[in-house]
């Protein structure tokens, strides 16, 4: 009797990984947890990336040079480098004594809070405290920054983590996040960020700051360089995705996605955000296109491989399908729902190769499932449950094969 499954790319707790800022449960949990008190930031400020400095200008005047200073060894303000002024930002806006800007957790999918709102409650999470902290340098007359979006992997799990904590000025880069008050600076410079991307020395010490930080092994797998201003509002749109996903309210995913790619905010999670907005609108066509884009971007994220592959599979092309579900068993090999996932497309590719009269090719679709299915079996790190699933599928899939051959031979 075959196994009957429904395959639906899992949503909330993926893109939650994906979603600017370190915000994973190692250091959530260790987080407050507070309720949420909004302001009207839609009536309140048009530009979320825009603080309104006429409303706090004592409080600027008072701590933001020097809280500057007092985290530089008390040197002078003007005696600083644009990396140091920075360095020393992240520091003076949790201090208490300072700006006293805190981190929270917030406890449900919310909307996310635009600078003026975030520096208002003095609260905020990894991705609102970094638009204050582009808000803050600006303040301090910093114009020529770049924040980057880096795509991290783990060597040990497989999983993908997104943060837009990479900062470049003045050809040094500064890897920085106020929400936990961490700041490192790599000590060479370049002419450019794309150069930076390009050595390895500095890709090899941004892991390794990524792994004292978050523990475990990690690699750089995309640096994507938000140019302009309008790139650092679209942070705020792949959030807004990200929450209108959360709410089921795929339009709005869909239109946030692409603004935030329009506005310049160019990343493998941006596509992969547009291309599940498009899978849940049961435009397969629109989601396909998109999310072979994050593919080509990340070739190694064993979620995008998999949304590619259902996406295909709902438009009814199951040999596609069946590329992208055997390239996300290569990143993991011991996820049985993704070998399920491939058994089912190789065998929908089989009876479509039947009835299509192409015998040899039904042969070696079901060869396949079978060597996958066979090969599961034998992985003696597989659960009892998941090789019951596996035994119910094989003798069906040996008798397709064995049909198959049959037709061949008439």
């Amino acid at each position: 009797m075959p196994v009957q499954q429904e395959r639906k790319p899992s949503l909330q707790d993926e893109l939650r990984k994906e979603q600017i800022g370190p915000e994973v449960e190692l250091k959530l949990a260790k987080a407050p947890q507070v309720p949420q008190v909004r302001a009207n930031p839609r009536t309140s400020q048009q530009n979320i990336m825009v603080l309104d400095s006429s409303k706090h200008t004592e409080e600027i005047a008072k701590y933001l040079k020097p809280g500057i200073c007092a985290f530089s060894e008390g040197r002078e303000f003007e005696s600083l480098s644009n990396l140091e002024k920075l360095d020393a930002l992240v520091y003076a806006m949790r201090d208490k004594d300072y700006f006293k800007i805190n981190y929270v957790r917030h406890q449900s999918p919310t909307v996310p809070q635009t600078v003026e709102e975030t520096f208002t409650l003095k609260q905020g999470d990894c991705d609102e405290l970094s638009r204050v902290y582009v808000a803050l340098a600006k303040e301090l007359g910093i114009t020529n920054l770049t924040q980057c979006y880096v795509n991290f992997k783990n060597t040990e799990t497989g999983e993908h983590e997104g943060h837009a904590a990479l900062f470049f000025v003045d050809g040094q880069v500064l890897y920085a996040d106020p929400g936990f008050e961490k700041a490192y600076s790599f000590d060479k410079r370049y002419g450019s960020i794309e150069e930076a991307k390009k050595d390895q020395e500095f890709l090899a010490q941004l892991a390794k700051w990524q792994g004292g930080y978050m523990g475990g092994t990690w690699i750089v797998d995309e640096i994507a360089a938000m140019k302009n201003p309008s790139a650092l509002e679209g942070t705020y749109n792949f959030e807004m995705a990200s929450y209108a996903i959360t709410q089921g309210n795929w339009n709005t995913a869909k239109e946030q996605a692409q603004e935030a790619l329009t506005k310049g905010m160019e990343c493998s999670a941006s596509y992969f955000l547009l291309g599940q907005s498009y899978y849940h609108l049961k435009d397969y066509s629109n989601a396909i296109f998109y999310l072979k884009k994050a593919v080509q971007m990340i070739g190694t994220d064993q979620r995008y491989y998999a949304a590619l592959g259902d996406s295909y599979s709902r438009d009814g092309k199951h040999i596609a399908a069946t590329e992208a579900f055997r390239e996300q068993t290569k990143l993991q090999p011991n996820n049985f729902e993704a070998i399920l996932d491939l058994v089912t497309e190789l065998k929908d590719a089989g009876k479509s190769a039947i009835g299509k009269q192409r015998f040899a090719d039904a042969v070696k679709y079901y060869g396949e499932a079978e060597k996958v299915l066979s090969d599961f079996l034998k992985n003696k790190t597989v659960t009892e449950v998941d090789k019951a699933i596996a035994k119910v599928l094989l003798p069906e899939v040996r008798q397709n094969l064995q049909d198959a051959r049959r037709k061949i031979s008439n």
